[in-house]
């Protein structure tokens, strides 16, 4: 009776510490997931603020600007 007794705490806790695990590991994964997703935002951004400055410079170029600083009709 003690051996099966002994046999199913061991299953309990082996059973127990896989949970722990996969639980641990979805965590991690999830961070890792969520930091990419935050990564791609952040690069999206970057890239969308460059864009705009692009357009901007682009745009000083073609209008001309009046020595008071207002812009003239084209």
């Amino acid at each position: 009776m003690p051996d099966r007794a002994k046999t199913l705490a061991s299953r309990a806790w082996s059973s127990t510490s896989l949970q722990a695990g996969v639980a641990y590991s979805s965590a991690m994964s999830g961070n890792k997931l969520e930091q990419l997703s935050k990564d791609r935002l952040i690069k999206k951004l970057q890239e969308a603020e460059a864009l705009l400055a692009k357009q901007k410079a682009e745009q000083a170029k073609v209008e001309p600007v009046k020595e008071d600083g207002h812009v003239n009709a084209v």
